[in-house]
């Protein structure tokens, strides 16, 4: 049986700094394990005030910001915070997290502790007391929302599914790994704003030239952007937000499919009904019958077909 470490503090509370917090839970104490073992996973919402002053932590935790824009000071190394940036700290790594009033965070966090951790991280060029840039955000974000989908459902085997992802989500990060600079380089800021600018307008937008005029740049370039930051196309990425987003008003407000199809920009129904098809395998009627039948979560988006919005 493992037995307790002594010389551990108990785990600090969650922030009160944030909002639409989803938590998982695992453990509640860290033991001596040999394999990897995890304590908690989350995601989380800064408010614009969000500031998180450490000297250290307890267990091993990497952080990894999905949206929005921040500070983080780790073992007195400054950094920019932006969409694709994955850090790790511990015990005796002091650090400092502040987000942008203006651009707040959303991030993914998960605790974690066990002989195995330190080789995985080695491994994986994550060290505590780094910050590194992944190029491929949307993959990372899917497999933190899978953990944590799994996690929060406390089945037999949750820990261990979720341990598989966690160094899924490790070796997955080191390829194309970069150091994150201290500096925040021109294109990553360029992309954080475009992103904030899709993320708020996906409603009303159409195709990639409307979104480029609204940026004020060349569609090539936008998508050359776009693909560095780990998305094949600004174009999938705006599908993506009308599809998840048509799922919610089928899902939880039992809209008809014309009116879903209207709110997020389809003027043609039946062209909504078929990108809605090729985006989740189902037609909006199907989807919106089952729907009312159970309570369950609008499908995860695993991917998306090319085409024109309107």
């Amino acid at each position: 049986m493992p037995t307790p470490l002594k010389d551990r503090l108990p785990l600090p509370p969650f922030s009160l700094q944030v909002s639409s917090p989803r938590y998982a839970y695992f453990r509640r104490q860290i033991t001596q394990r040999r394999d990897l073992s995890l304590i908690a996973a989350g995601r989380e919402v800064c408010n614009r005030d969000y500031r998180v002053e450490r000297r250290g932590f307890p267990c091993l935790t990497m952080e990894y910001v999905a949206d929005g824009r921040g500070t983080l000071l780790l073992n007195r190394q400054s950094y920019p915070l932006h969409p694709g940036v994955l850090f790790c700290y511990g015990p005796s790594i002091p650090h400092l997290i502040t987000s942008r009033e203006d651009q707040p965070m959303s991030k993914y966090f998960v605790n974690f502790f066990g002989d195995e951790s330190r080789g995985l991280l080695r491994d994986g060029g994550l060290m505590p007391g780094t910050a590194v840039q992944s190029p491929d955000i949307e993959t990372l974000s899917l497999l933190f929302d899978q953990m944590i989908a799994h996690g929060a459902r406390d089945l037999r085997h949750a820990e261990t599914i979720c341990a598989s992802f966690l160094r899924i989500i490790i070796l997955k990060a080191s390829e194309g790994l970069k150091p994150s600079h201290p500096r925040e380089s021109p294109m990553a800021e360029n992309f954080s704003r475009w992103r904030a600018h899709l993320d708020q307008h996906f409603e009303q937008l159409h195709d990639l030239g409307e979104l480029a005029r609204d940026l004020r740049v060349r569609p090539a370039y936008l998508c050359r952007v776009f693909r560095r930051f780990g998305y094949p196309s600004p174009f999938q990425y705006l599908t993506r937000k009308k599809m998840n987003r048509a799922a919610q008003l089928l899902a939880g407000e039992g809209l008809a499919v014309k009116h879903v199809a209207a709110a997020v920009g389809y003027s043609d129904p039946y062209h909504f009904s078929r990108v809605f098809k090729n985006h989740f395998g189902q037609a909006p009627r199907h989807f919106l019958a089952q729907s009312s039948r159970s309570p369950a979560d609008p499908p995860l988006s695993t991917g998306i077909q090319g085409g024109k919005a309107t």
